[in-house]
């Protein structure tokens, strides 16, 4: 019997059930017989699936390869184990979103197009993010505040966040975040999509005239590429991502928010 790797959202519950199946079909087979085979000691295989230690990402890949995984499979495994591994909010909704667009199963809170519409404006996101700045209690001439926007436009804004379940209203009037992990999805193009990332590149174009080298990274490069390799890029693309916001998970203290956007797209013409 095959196990799908897939079908798990803990990689110590995958390695345990593979042990399971093994021993089933082969009465002999052991954890030390698995251990051998992953190249691991037996001590180090079972504090892994008790939870007591954490597998590295090299041996992470090392056993993938080993059980014989494919390509999205060796990633997801890898995600688990990074997700298992961290603790830090920031860089576990990251991981989660990148486990959904492997295995769109997992549980994840996923907004239609029609809710995206709702806060398609970059603000939206942003709020979302000012939760995670020391310092700053969240209500609407909070947020007016931090992102020079009118008041009643950020109260809108609030009001949105919460009928969407995203943040929620205390007593005293201010605002918490609700903890979940975004995903927006749509297998055709959105004119909600495509607006928000237009006001990011925006943003982006008022930066350079109005941030220092020391507040703001712009660069570029022009290069020949072979679509075929699209996805190998899109990796590199999201990996970036991940370790910016590793980075951020790590810091102590944070004033700021800071938004990142990547363009990857064709110059020349498109075949006909």
């Amino acid at each position: 019997m095959l196990v799908m790797i897939l079908e798990h959202e803990n990689y110590r519950s995958y390695l345990k059930q593979v042990l399971s199946t093994r021993q089933n079909t082969n009465p002999s087979y052991s954890l030390r017989s698995m251990a051998k085979q992953l190249k691991m000691a037996p001590s180090l295989l079972s504090d892994v699936c008790t939870g007591k230690r954490h597998l590295s990402q090299l041996k992470a890949l090392d056993v993938a390869k080993t059980l014989g995984m494919n390509d999205s499979e060796r990633d997801y495994f890898c995600l688990l184990v990074q997700l298992d591994a961290t603790e830090a909010p920031e860089l576990k909704e990251l991981l989660q979103r990148q486990l959904y667009r492997i295995n769109s199963q997992k549980p994840v809170r996923d907004l239609s197009v029609d809710q995206f519409r709702a806060i398609s404006e970059w603000y939206h996101l942003a709020i979302l993010q000012l939760f995670a700045v020391d310092g700053i209690v969240i209500n609407k001439q909070t947020v007016a505040k931090q992102f020079d926007l009118p008041v009643a436009e950020c109260e809108q804004a609030l009001e949105r966040l919460q009928r969407l379940d995203l943040i929620e209203k205390n007593e005293d009037g201010n605002y918490r975040r609700l903890e979940h992990t975004i995903q927006v999805s749509s297998k055709t193009p959105s004119e909600a999509l495509r607006k928000y990332h237009r006001q990011t590149m925006a943003k982006a174009s008022e930066a350079l005239d109005t941030q220092t080298n020391d507040e703001r990274f712009v660069g570029s490069e022009t290069f020949s590429f072979n679509p075929a390799d699209f996805k190998k890029a899109n990796a590199i693309l999201e990996n970036c991502f991940t370790q910016l916001i590793a980075l951020s998970s790590q810091q102590k203290r944070k004033s700021q928010v800071y938004h990142a956007g990547i363009q990857f797209f064709r110059l020349t013409r498109k075949p006909s």
